[in-house]
């Protein structure tokens, strides 16, 4: 299938396996020959690796689409703020390095490891730790210094591709190092080559000095217990699975660093700067996705713009569908890891202006005209209606 794009494969991919699926459970014409259990065997290991080759594309995208919201949100801030935002930039990165510093920490105590440097990048948690492995595992690792190289990076190409190379690198620094401080307190890392510097790699130093007396952690908490569920996989399918779901987590990591620091440093000011890059943010996926979707011969409306969204909720959230027409789609949203990651830090208000400025602004460049509206009584839940 080397001469389609790759969008065009992954509708072809899908479409193979739904046609498997039915065969394997016996939903063929009456006239159908009963599959042994060899053929059953050999279908069910050709629908994982369809299933593995979708999931590698989607975490392909959603790198991609953390990397757009930060430029996005970077961006608001400095054009609303000037110089006075280039310090809420960096507060704001310096805060989502040591969320996910912390909430990687919780995991992996909560899992039985060790906390020291090996162990932050033997089970990293974004998407890059599954499509970067082949460059990382080539490093050197012990418990107290790591040195590995990156390669691929679709975040870096994503700001490459904009001129991104400033807050990029910018980036690179303040997150890595907050990740790192945070995860352990004695964690340090050095890039000395950077893609956002223009170099073709970057190789990352982790150092954590040895101590006499080892630091003590908490016992785990009930956090820790519910997301390191997410790092245990028992394949190479669960594993991709997993980092997907925390890639989604990660979409509102980035959210919420941004919008509460924003918030501390300029007021409502600050949120209506978020909001903006928010909305440009799901502009520039709407136009991304009525292209793809159109080369696909895929009709952009309103139940498409979810069914086929560029961040594969199907893989990772719960979406009751609620009405389905032409021109008119509800559906209601009662698992979201993004919605997760604000509820459990009490970021409730954050919830609705999320997915009001992204849907409204992607729903007019995916559907010119488009109106959505929201509903929202429950903080765990929300519903949304998509008409033109």
């Amino acid at each position: 299938m080397a001469g389609f794009s790759a969008s065009t494969r992954i509708l072809v991919l899908c479409t193979f396996r739904v046609i498997m699926r039915r065969k394997l459970i016996g939903s063929g014409t009456p006239t159908s020959k009963p599959m042994d259990n060899e053929e059953k065997f050999k279908l069910l290991k050709m629908l994982d690796q369809l299933e593995l080759n979708e999931l590698v594309q989607a975490l392909h995208r959603i790198e991609r689409i953390e990397g757009l919201l930060y430029y996005y949100l970077v961006t608001a801030t400095l054009d609303h703020f000037g110089y006075d935002g280039e310090m809420t930039v960096r507060y704001a990165t310096r805060r989502y390095g040591r969320w996910r510093g912390e909430e990687m920490r919780q995991a992996h105590l909560a899992l039985g490891k060790e906390i020291h440097m090996e162990t932050l990048i033997r089970n990293w948690d974004a998407a890059s730790v599954y499509l970067a492995q082949d460059s990382v595992q080539k490093g050197y690792f012990s418990p107290h210094y790591v040195v590995h190289d990156i390669t691929l990076c679709p975040v870096a190409d994503v700001w490459r591709e904009r001129g991104f190379y400033r807050w990029g690198h910018v980036y690179c620094d303040e997150f890595h190092q907050a990740c790192a401080g945070t995860y352990h307190p004695d964690g340090h890392v050095v890039i000395h080559q950077n893609k956002m510097k223009g170099d073709k790699i970057c190789s990352f130093h982790w150092v954590m000095p040895p101590r006499e007396t080892p630091c003590k952690f908490d016992p785990p908490t009930a956090l820790g217990i519910r997301l390191a569920e997410s790092y245990q996989a028992e394949n190479e399918l669960e594993g991709a699975l997993y980092a997907l779901k925390r890639g989604h987590r990660l979409v509102g990591g980035v959210y919420q660093a941004f919008a509460t620091q924003a918030r501390e440093d300029f007021g409502a000011q600050g949120l209506a700067s978020t909001w903006h890059g928010l909305c440009q943010w799901g502009a520039e996926r709407g136009r991304i996705m009525r292209e793809a979707h159109q080369e696909l011969g895929i009709e952009p409306q309103p139940a498409n713009m979810i069914r086929y969204s560029d961040l594969p909720c199907q893989y990772v959230c719960e979406i009751e569908e609620l009405e389905v027409k032409p021109d008119r789609y509800s559906f209601r949203v009662t698992k979201s890891p993004i919605i997760q990651s604000l509820l459990d830090y009490d970021l409730s208000d954050l919830v609705e202006p999320f997915y009001r400025e992204v849907y409204r602004a992607m729903a007019a460049t995916y559907l010119p005209g488009a109106k959505v509206s929201l509903e929202s009584d429950n903080p765990n839940e929300i519903d949304l209606t998509i008409e033109r």
